[in-house]
């Protein structure tokens, strides 16, 4: 995941949309992971500086992050969105605190 980001959640988006999410706890563990490098704002921080770097994926290529020269800070936002997104589709309260 760490490669890719944004392919990661945009099939996290796909399975939570589907209703595949809640079936395959790998798939569970990686939503875990990337809502725990939220920090107590709930903005999600990069586990590596240089994070998140474009897409290599074919079908996102081009549109995924929205704006690759974003500052580093703007380009914490849509992951943050996407993730909040997804567990909102499992059902899961967003605090922001």
């Amino acid at each position: 995941m760490d490669g890719d980001l944004f392919a990661a959640l945009s099939w996290l988006e796909t399975a939570a949309g589907l209703g595949l999410l809640r079936r395959t706890e790998g798939w569970l563990r990686m939503l875990e992971r990337l809502v725990d490098q939220s920090d107590r704002h709930g903005v999600w921080r990069p586990s590596r500086p240089d994070m998140p770097t474009p897409s290599t994926h074919w079908g996102l290529t081009g549109w995924s992050p929205l704006d690759p020269t974003a500052t580093p800070e703007s380009r914490q936002a849509e992951p943050t969105v996407r993730i909040a997104a997804i567990a909102r589709q499992l059902g899961r309260e967003i605090v922001i605190g």
